[in-house]
């Protein structure tokens, strides 16, 4: 039996009525030589039989079910632990891309032969209405594993796998922490710096949906994940060397990623108690010494860091004053271009 080329994982979970056509976008962006690996993830839908239909007549597609919702992690860890094909690319069901996104990544790991592809992807609403990149991406069109550390430091490149295809070799049998969210970005974290080449297409060929009830919109989220998120970074930045750059560009991500996501996901998404909580220790956690560096590397993050520090237990109140002035703003400009 022929080696696949690449192996095109996609967990699903009660995707309902639109997996169907998911299916069929799926297949049409796989190359010759390659495999699907559908893993329904304890649906209570008939997500499972939709998929199997699908598989029916094909050589090129298989299912594995799981008879309880496990979480996308296992789900992965799953399919990587069968996957034939030389190369992986991780998918979301309820996304859009285009046609070629798998064979333009493919081409070029084959021609550099990378360990790993990065193409430019955006955010979008259901509602067809388009946003900002997911990830700004390096500038260099190829770099190595501790460059794509920094990357990662610096938020060029973030842990989104759809917008990634591996060098099946280069990752681990169980790649992803059991998390309910971001077991992406540490698992991404966790292999980044041991990649050889890295290949960075900066043309945009995925759109990442964001929808109502999705895991990053979920209310109550799991904080600690941020935690865990900055323990796999940081130990990414050891493993390569920590040098003054890194070390700078580690404070930077604790401030932007941690301490304020940390409390702005909390104040959109968590509990009044919960909230005050989070700042509380976020407070805690800031120093003022800090804070002073933070412009060598990012000036934005060192404002919003001395607005939340300066405010204290009011910077709930204050964010809300800022974020309705953001929106009267806003909707004053959508008037004004509607009226030209």
């Amino acid at each position: 039996m022929l080696t696949p080329a690449v192996t095109v994982i996609l967990p699903v979970h009660n995707a309902g009525n639109e997996l169907s056509a998911a299916l069929i976008r799926v297949a049409r962006a796989l190359p010759s030589q390659s495999e699907l690996l559908i893993i329904d993830d304890g649906s209570t839908d008939d997500s499972l039989e939709r998929a199997v239909a699908f598989s029916a007549d094909r050589t090129d597609v298989r299912v594995i079910a799981f008879a309880e919702n496990s979480g996308v992690a296992a789900a992965r860890n799953a399919a990587l632990a069968v996957a034939r094909g030389t190369y992986i690319w991780f998918v979301d069901w309820d996304d859009e891309w285009s046609d070629d996104i798998v064979r333009d990544m493919l081409e070029s790991a084959q021609t550099e032969e990378a360990d790993a592809v990065v193409t430019g992807a955006r955010w979008g609403y259901s509602s067809g209405a388009l946003l900002g990149r997911v990830e700004a991406l390096p500038t260099t069109r190829i770099i190595d594993g501790a460059r794509g550390v920094d990357a990662m430091l610096r938020g060029e490149l973030k842990g989104y796998l759809w917008t990634k295809l591996f060098r099946r070799e280069a990752l681990p049998v169980d790649m992803f922490p059991p998390m309910r969210s971001q077991s992406d970005f540490c698992g991404f974290a966790g292999v980044v710096g041991s990649l050889q080449k890295i290949v960075i297409l900066p043309d945009v060929r995925y759109t990442h949906v964001i929808r109502e009830g999705s895991i990053t919109n979920t209310k109550e989220p799991d904080l600690n994940n941020l935690i865990l998120c900055r323990e796999a970074i940081a130990q990414a930045a050891r493993a390569v060397g920590m040098t003054g750059d890194r070390s700078r560009d580690l404070l930077r991500y604790d401030y932007a990623h941690w301490y304020l996501a940390s409390v702005d996901t909390a104040l959109r998404l968590s509990s009044e108690k919960t909230a005050r909580s989070v700042l509380t220790d976020a407070l805690s956690r800031m120093k003022w010494a800090e804070i002073a560096r933070l412009p060598l590397t990012d000036a934005r993050v060192a404002m919003h860091s001395t607005l939340v520090k300066l405010s204290g237990q009011h910077y709930p109140s204050i964010r809300r004053r800022l974020l309705d002035i953001r929106a009267r703003l806003r909707n004053r400009r959508v008037v004004e271009n509607s009226a030209r």
